[in-house]
């Protein structure tokens, strides 16, 4: 019995500290995609101010609102290994909606502006009974 207690104890002690290993390797790995990000998003900014045609502009902020959400996954990423170390301070932040939504339009019209590719059936599959 007393040898169970002690596989117990020990394999709870080793998830512990794969746990500890997790989330300090999240911790380190976000940081690490992070800064470059920010590079990139320092350069789009500076492109932004460049003589752009009107449809280069568009790619660039298209650009740029698609590096500010992948920076938001990163960050949520490092968020989820504080709340795992139990240091996640949170706060409240106002955010213009009607703002976010047309970043959101703006960002996905092209997928949606394309023809829709018809179904496709499989040729194995059997057509349904009518």
């Amino acid at each position: 019995m007393q040898s169970r207690t002690q596989q117990l104890e020990q394999s709870a002690a080793d998830a512990q500290r794969a746990n500890a290993a997790k989330s300090e390797f999240l911790a380190r790995m976000s940081h690490e995609i992070r800064t470059p990000m920010n590079g990139v998003l320092g350069m789009l900014e500076i492109l932004q101010t460049s003589n752009l045609t009107a449809l280069q502009a568009h790619y660039a902020r298209t650009a740029q609102v698609s590096a500010l959400a992948l920076l938001q996954i990163i960050n949520d990423i490092l968020d989820f290994s504080k709340i795992e170390a139990g240091k996640l301070v949170l706060e409240s932040l106002e955010f213009d909606l009607q703002a976010l939504l047309q970043q959101l339009r703006e960002l996905w019209s092209p997928e949606a502006d394309r023809p829709a590719s018809p179904p496709r059936r499989r040729r194995d599959a059997p057509s349904p009974a009518a």
